[in-house]
């Protein structure tokens, strides 16, 4: 039987920004792996290392998939599913959830259908199984260049070739450039995954690439070649100046204003808006019939927290100020074991906090 080589994301992301060309040996790319988890390796599921941030997760999958080699998908990867226990097993070896995956079916932008559209992708062009990988050199400061990842991916036997670009950083980028000396100058190309919005904002010349308008943790693909074909997924929303932050979490006298991964939010984004969100059940023995907190990223001296200024008790909803001061708390009324939804459009710097109703 021949052994499979499998490569860990993390270590296929080192090589990408290291080598010059870093696929495999052209006739060996097929018995090389990419995968971002199996059922008992030390660190958890993709989802839960990630903070369950879709962003991030979905950046991981296209990073995993669009490499010229075999893709290994670990069940419930494919939806972004966290790590759970079931009678005592290992965490990472809880049944897929059936409901999750008839809820993202029906999303096109889901997770699922991410996987769905590049693997799509990867049966109809041979090149994204069998070429080879050119990495590009970043042309801009040494801070910034940490931040960006783009390489070709082509093969000699095939006219059709591809140009993958990630945005690492949490915020958005107005241009980023590379060095090229594959690509003939103002050359028709076709954004396949990314901001169906900013088709046009990537320009050639004799010896460099230069992509425009980057949301966070943003993905793209780009034909080359072509400038007919159409985008087949489309989850990234360029805002100017954006910054979204990894983690988000409720501090406040519920938990001590500690960071637990229990009120990590969910991030989501909801019409070009960055909004979180956490359902919190109020426990019996909360001896307080208010909560005071704030949103968190997650480190008082090195992170940020959003807060309101004298905000009375009975109100459940308004604009939100970045602040210093840590008294300056948001305080509402609850009851105990009643679940609220406390959400954060960090977009528009509004909040709410609303009961969960059964």
């Amino acid at each position: 039987m021949m052994r499979v080589n499998h490569v860990s994301i993390l270590f296929v992301m080192a090589l990408i920004k290291q080598g010059e060309s870093l696929s495999p040996m052209k006739e060996f790319t097929s018995v090389f792996g990419t995968f971002l988890g199996n059922h008992d390796e030390y660190c958890g599921r993709v989802g839960s290392e990630l903070g369950l941030q879709e962003k991030l997760i979905k950046q991981a999958t296209a990073l995993s998939l669009l490499r010229p080699t075999v893709p290994f998908i670990y069940y419930g990867n494919e939806l972004g599913q966290p790590e759970e226990n079931i009678s005592g097993d290992f965490r990472l070896r809880y049944p897929i959830k059936s409901s999750e995956v008839t809820i993202q079916k029906s999303n096109p932008l889901s997770i699922l259908n991410l996987n769905n559209k590049i693997l799509s992708l990867r049966k109809k062009y041979s090149v994204l199984r069998n070429g080879v990988v050119t990495k590009l050199e970043s042309l801009d400061n040494t801070d910034k260049e940490s931040s960006f990842l783009a390489y070709f991916i082509s093969d000699d036997s095939s006219t059709d070739e591809f140009l993958c670009v990630f945005n690492f950083s949490n915020k958005a980028v107005q241009s980023c450039s590379f060095s090229q000396n594959l690509t003939e100058n103002d050359i028709a190309t076709s954004m396949l995954i990314g901001d169906s919005d900013q088709d046009n904002t990537i320009v050639f010349t004799d010896d460099s690439v230069t992509i425009k308008n980057l949301a966070p943790y943003a993905y793209r693909v780009y034909y080359i070649g072509n400038s007919e074909l159409k985008n087949v997924f489309d989850d990234e929303n360029y805002i100017e100046n954006e910054i979204v932050y990894k983690t988000m979490y409720i501090r406040g006298n519920i938990n001590n204003w500690e960071v637990l991964d229990s009120f990590l939010m969910n991030a989501a984004n909801m019409e070009g808006d960055t909004v979180y969100s956490i359902d919190i059940k109020i426990p019996s023995n909360f001896d307080s019939k208010t909560i005071e907190f704030k949103f968190d990223t997650g480190s008082w001296l090195n992170g940020y927290n959003w807060g309101l200024n004298k905000l009375n008790s009975d109100k459940t909803s308004g604009t939100v100020t970045s602040i210093q001061d840590q008294s300056n708390n948001i305080i509402i009324s609850v009851e105990k074991n009643k679940t609220y939804t406390f959400t954060f459009n960090f977009t528009k710097l509004t909040f709410s906090v609303k009961e969960k109703l059964n």
